[in-house]
């Protein structure tokens, strides 16, 4: 799971889009989520958007 605020001075969405490339092209299960409005901490409602991924992410690819 990669989550990434689009306003993230610390940490720029970019490097999301740079790992997800390198996890697909090793064919790793992942999903990157962009929050665009968000910086380093995201708001409310999309901190628990991103609880809510990573418990479908887990309940889907752990077996």
């Amino acid at each position: 799971m990669l989550f990434y605020g689009g306003k993230d001075e610390l940490v720029p969405a970019s490097q999301g889009e740079i790992l997800q490339a390198k996890l697909s092209s090793l064919n790793v299960t992942h999903e990157l989520t962009i929050y665009p409005n968000d910086g380093h901490a995201f708001s409310s409602d999309n901190y628990f958007d991103a609880l809510s991924k990573t418990k479908t992410f887990l309940e889907k690819n752990l077996k």
